[in-house]
């Protein structure tokens, strides 16, 4: 029986300081892809981060998510951010030094490290050369030359969408090079009895409408806000999920500008997944207005814990959603307004949403993706 064809997939995600929806949606297609037993999949990590003094003695310690993801997993000489640091001006160390490897599958937004061997990379979007002020200086200017390389250097580009598609080859991506393999969503099973315990859990009583995601300036929390203010519900709450990101003080100091909400604001931070679903069902509507996105995975996460949905009508989040969402302009206080006050009064039409949201949901799978993934590796290497 003939082996079988050897990925080296990059996991240094989960040794960022916010992982992010980038680790979760890499963990979730390694699974998937493991779990075909077509491939044999080795995760590589850094050896540690530098902000961390534990992991560089033990850089396994900050990996539990990508260890049970893949076969087995290898380290990198050098840690985080050096790493990328090192990839960005020498292109070394290299990965094809780690092991036997048939191919290597670049999952992060960074220069390619050299190798000899076909080279597939994951382009989540290209926000760092297209809007490089929505990220701190270093990470724009790292990651903008990190996915012109990639451009250059990589035999097949993976994207989740055909928006992303679609920006890659406005800046220069060759069409034949894209592959889009729309990422999946795991279903999950949320009873009233699990929402009646996650309002206890975090305190929350009433209604409430929601957010989930990183907390930056491109998240576009202050849309919420402001629909509140005008709102003008003192019964209705805010319930915050999800770390803090870059420049969380901008967004802090924009809210501190703004009229105070009439409702609660609820600041839960990371929840874990079965806690977070069962709070999105349990919400009026779970609104994520972000600015642009390359996929949105809290969108379908939401559609599929059985939420109505209110997202922005551009990006790929409008893609991913479809018919199963109330879309708004991303800049109209008024139509998330408007939005916000459907789902609360309109209870025919909140049913209809939570179903044709979950059915949204079920098109999405981490198996589909992984076959398409699959499909491109047996593609490179036949």
């Amino acid at each position: 029986m003939p082996d079988l064809p050897h990925v080296a997939m990059t996991m240094t995600q989960f040794w960022h300081q916010v992982p992010g929806g980038t680790a979760t949606s890499i963990r979730q297609l390694s699974e998937a892809i493991t779990s075909t037993s077509h491939i044999t999949l080795t995760g590589v990590g850094p050896r540690g981060e530098i902000r961390s003094p534990r992991s560089l003695l033990d850089p396994a310690s900050k990996c539990d998510a990508a260890t049970g993801a893949v076969s087995e997993m290898a380290y990198l000489p050098a840690p985080l951010p050096v790493l990328y640091d090192m990839w960005d001006r020498f292109r070394k160390p290299r990965i094809d030094g780690l092991g036997s490897f048939d191919l290597i599958h670049l999952t992060v937004p960074v220069t390619p490290p050299e190798t000899n061997l076909a080279l597939v990379a994951t382009v989540h979007d290209v926000f760092p050369v297209t809007h490089p002020e929505l990220f701190t200086p270093r990470g724009a200017a790292l990651m903008a030359r990190g996915i012109e390389r990639i451009r250059d250097n990589a035999a097949k580009v993976l994207v989740w969408t055909k928006a992303v598609a679609d920006e890659c080859i406005a800046i220069g991506f060759n069409a034949s090079q894209l592959e889009v393999a729309p990422a999946g969503v795991t279903p999950v099973t949320v009873t009233d009895d699990d929402v009646a315990a996650v309002r206890d859990k975090y305190g929350l009583r009433g209604r409430y409408v929601m957010f989930a995601g990183t907390l930056e300036p491109r998240k576009n929390l202050g849309l919420i806000l402001e629909a509140l203010v005008r709102l003008d519900d003192p019964s209705l709450s805010l319930v915050l999920a999800g770390p803090a990101g870059w420049d969380t003080g901008s967004v802090e100091s924009g809210w501190a500008e703004m009229t105070d909400l009439p409702g609660p604001v609820v600041r839960v931070g990371f929840v874990p997944g079965e806690d977070l679903a069962a709070l999105q069902k349990g919400a009026v509507a779970f609104c994520f207005p972000s600015l642009m996105e390359g996929f949105g995975l809290p969108v379908i996460e939401a559609m599929a814990a059985g939420a109505v949905v209110i997202t922005s009508a551009v990006s790929a989040t409008a893609e991913v959603a479809g018919d199963a969402a109330l879309l708004v302009d991303p800049y109209s206080p008024d139509e998330m307004l408007a939005a916000i006050r459907t789902a609360r009064d309109d209870d025919t039409a909140a049913r209809e949403l939570r179903a044709v949201g979950l059915a949204r949901s079920r098109e999405f799978t981490w198996s589909a993706c992984a076959d398409t993934v699959i499909g491109v590796y047996e593609t490179l290497l036949a």
